[in-house]
């Protein structure tokens, strides 16, 4: 718990914060008067799915200000030499990804508030849970890729998420990016299958990061 409050200290006024609340109100500014407005299914697949295709590059450039916070501070020596580095980094993790509830559960908890759709609370889960997964991919391409291959994955995931609502990758399990928005589109067929899967993907990309800073002796990209 220590150090979870520790890193949270350190992020909490920070730019990537910063990042996430303000995308977090451009949400609510947009999306709220957007939906009373515009009433039809085609308004409310924009609402779900255009803040889908922003987070993607918003949580890249977290990892990124993340990543460059660390090498300022030289704690990425820290991380990768003491015991306790991996410890450090979970607790990173854990932090953005509560933080990320904000814009997601948070932002359509509201809209369920105001609506009364109570498909509005799944969608917040299910952008919650895409978010966490973009969140562990993105920190893990930081030790991998660096800022610019993070940047330009994340340009790939925009497109694929694209295609995804078109449903051209519905019965793709392995491709984990489509998966949450399978389970909007198709909310009954292979929910809890499409569910499942995704949620392994998320444990074992946490589960890579803590790999490689354990046990890896791995240098970080810029």
């Amino acid at each position: 718990m220590k150090i979870i409050q520790s890193e949270w200290l350190k992020i909490k006024m920070s730019y990537p914060s910063y990042l996430i609340l303000g995308f977090s109100l451009i949400e609510i500014i947009t999306i709220l008067p957007y939906l009373i407005f515009v009433k039809s299914s085609k308004a409310l697949e924009a609402a779900i799915f255009f803040p889908m295709l922003a987070i993607a590059v918003i949580i890249s450039l977290v990892a990124i200000l993340i990543c460059e916070q660390e090498e300022q501070a030289n704690h990425f020596q820290i991380l990768i030499s003491e015991r306790e580095g991996a410890k450090l980094w979970a607790a990173k993790i854990i932090i953005l990804d509560l933080m990320l509830l904000l814009p997601t559960i948070g932002v359509w908890s509201l809209l369920y508030l105001v609506f009364k759709q109570d498909s509005y609370l799944t969608v917040g889960l299910i952008y919650w849970l895409l978010s966490a997964f973009l969140n562990h991919f993105h920190l893990l391409l930081a030790f991998l890729l660096g800022n610019s291959g993070n940047l330009i994955v994340a340009f790939i995931e925009c497109l694929l998420i694209i295609f995804a609502t078109n449903k051209v990758f519905l019965e793709m399990h392995w491709l984990p990016i489509a998966l949450p928005i399978n389970m909007i589109l198709e909310p009954v067929d292979g929910y809890l299958v499409n569910l499942s899967i995704f949620i392994s993907w998320i444990v074992l990309l946490f589960l890579a990061q803590i790999y490689l800073l354990k046990y890896s002796k791995i240098k970080i990209l810029k």
